[in-house]
């Protein structure tokens, strides 16, 4: 394993895979857009709410609620998270991250998904909310941005168990895995099962917005959504105490 590979934090003593550290930044950086965007369209919605400003008309009202329960729910957290699960396998574990080119082909799945999606909410024909129940319509493309952003999180998730592998492998570490990439691990294993159940609801519902399926149950939809809504909050639980952890200690 070359050296020119690592570089030592000054700081902190840490190791960095300059590839995984790459990562690390790209993914931070757009979670922190996304929760400027989301912060945004918050305040846009509470000074609409106010009965002396009303600031918006109804329809960009859930306009903006659409925008800012989409990016504060699913996109900043699980984009940040990403970001987590590769400092807390590469750095912690002191390992080469897995397959780098694939990690950019994630990172770059997901930002294109955020774009298409938030695209498709400034067109006015997206404002379904975070939820989007059915049998309100959506822009396809709302639908397809979040399909590309689990595709690409999911492969985040796999190149973050595959690093723990090598690292169990080229013996980077005795014992047991540190408690914080236990509990990035957690993370991980939360967000396989939300991406999943994200995969059951919105794609036989985005081929029902091209009108290639002709039902969707709402009772049904509203069920296995929740399965990815309130899932990727329990992510942000885990990763974020393993983060606090991290730095208490």
């Amino acid at each position: 394993m070359s050296n020119e590979l690592f570089r030592t934090c000054p700081e902190s003593g840490l190791q960095f895979h300059k590839p995984a550290e790459r990562l690390m930044k790209a993914h931070a950086v757009v979670a922190v857009v996304i929760l400027l965007l989301g912060g945004i369209s918050a305040l846009l919605v509470t000074l609409t709410r106010m009965p002396a400003i009303h600031l918006l008309p109804a329809d960009r009202f859930y306009q903006l609620l659409t925008t800012h329960g989409v990016n504060m729910l699913i996109f900043w957290m699980i984009s940040f998270e990403i970001a987590i699960l590769y400092f807390c396998s590469s750095t912690l574990l002191r390992v080469r991250l897995a397959t780098p080119k694939l990690a950019w082909v994630g990172f770059g799945l997901m930002l294109a998904g955020i774009i298409i999606n938030n695209a498709a909410v400034a067109t006015g024909t997206a404002s379904v909310m975070m939820t989007s129940y059915v049998p309100m319509p959506a822009n396809p493309n709302f639908y397809l941005g979040l399909i590309l952003f689990a595709v690409g999180a999911l492969i985040g998730c796999f190149i973050f168990l595959a690093t723990l592998v090598i690292a169990k492998d080229e013996k980077t570490y005795e014992g047991s895995i540190p408690l914080v990439t236990f509990g990035a691990l957690t993370a991980c294993i939360i967000a396989v099962f939300t991406i999943a159940s994200g995969a059951i609801v919105l794609v036989p519902t985005w081929l029902w917005s091209l009108g290639i399926v002709n039902h969707i149950d709402a009772a049904m939809y509203r069920v296995v959504w929740w399965a990815l809504g309130h899932s990727s909050q329990q992510i942000n639980v885990a990763a974020h105490v393993a983060v606090w952890y991290a730095i208490a200690a």
